[in-house]
């Protein structure tokens, strides 16, 4: 066998090989492998702290926490909602939506209001992505 003939019998072999192992991973007619990804686990953060009183009974709070991986490599660039219920209220409300920093921390300053001394809850919400399943914190106070 000359040296060209092993190199076509070499390429055909290795086509034959790609053309197989697209087949047996699921490939469509156009070329995209099919199949189920499956995403991380999160989990999300939520605390609150107080900056300053702001008016009458109000505070400035500072609500902050992490998206991370269930090992705990912090997510960044991902939204994260902030929401709060006040007593008697029968859902959350959302705040506006924050972007999480490159290491996955997140901070939002928000004045709440007085309530008569009764805390209002807080929570955080990652809706989850391609990659990322969703996750949500329980609920805080400050």
């Amino acid at each position: 066998m000359n040296r060209n003939t092993l190199l076509i019998a070499i390429a055909a072999i290795v086509v034959v090989g790609i053309a197989g192992g697209l087949v047996l991973a699921g490939a469509g007619q156009n070329g995209q492998l099919s199949g189920t990804l499956v995403r991380q686990n999160t989990q999300v953060t939520c605390g609150a702290t107080i900056v300053e009183e702001a008016g009458i009974g109000g505070f400035l709070l500072n609500l902050h926490g992490k998206l991370s991986t269930a090992a705990g490599a912090g997510l960044a660039g991902k939204p994260v909602t902030i929401s709060y219920k006040y007593p008697g209220m029968s859902a959350f409300e959302p705040l506006p939506v924050v972007t999480t920093a490159a290491d996955g921390t997140y901070n939002y300053q928000y004045e709440e209001l007085p309530y008569w001394g009764t805390p209002v809850l807080y929570c955080a919400r990652f809706a989850g992505d391609d990659l990322y399943s969703g996750s949500q914190s329980p609920e805080t106070h400050w």
